[in-house]
C-alpha cells in the first residue's frame, strides 16, 4: 500500500510546506491573478515543479518578499523554499537558487535545459 505522505506529494496542485519543512524543484514562472479566497487581492502565482516530479504545483502569495525573491531569477532555476513559522504573523520562507541547477528554461517546450 502506498505511504500517505507519498500519495499528497503525487497528488498535490498547490504547494504548502509545514514549518521548518524544505522543498527542492524548479521555478517555472509566474502569473498575476486574483486571490482566491479575496477576490479584491491580486496574488503572484508561481509555477513551481518538485524534483524528481512531472506534475506542476502553483503557490499563489501576495507576500512582497517572495515577489521579490523570485523576481532575480530566472524561470528554469532549480531552488530550495524553506518554511519557518506556522502562522500568518511570524511565517518567513527563505528561497534559494540551487548551486549547479538548471541554466536555461524554453517556455515554448516546458522543460528545463541543462
Amino acid at each position: 500500500m502506498k505511504d500517505l505522505n507519498q500519495f499528497v506529494k503525487d497528488n498535490q496542485k498547490f504547494f504548502k510546506i509545514g514549518d521548518g519543512e524544505t522543498w527542492v524543484g524548479t521555478y517555472l514562472g509566474y502569473n498575476i491573478g486574483i486571490d482566491r479566497f479575496n477576490p479584491d487581492k491580486e496574488v503572484a502565482n508561481y509555477k513551481l515543479r518538485a524534483d524528481g516530479s512531472e506534475r506542476n504545483i502553483f503557490w499563489g502569495t501576495g507576500r512582497m518578499d517572495v515577489a521579490i525573491t523570485f523576481s532575480k531569477m530566472k524561470p528554469g532555476t532549480m531552488i530550495s523554499i524553506t518554511r519557518s513559522g506556522s502562522d500568518k504573523t511570524n511565517t518567513s520562507y527563505k528561497i534559494f537558487p540551487i548551486e549547479g541547477g538548471v541554466k536555461s528554461f524554453d517556455p515554448d517546450a516546458g522543460d528545463a535545459q541543462e
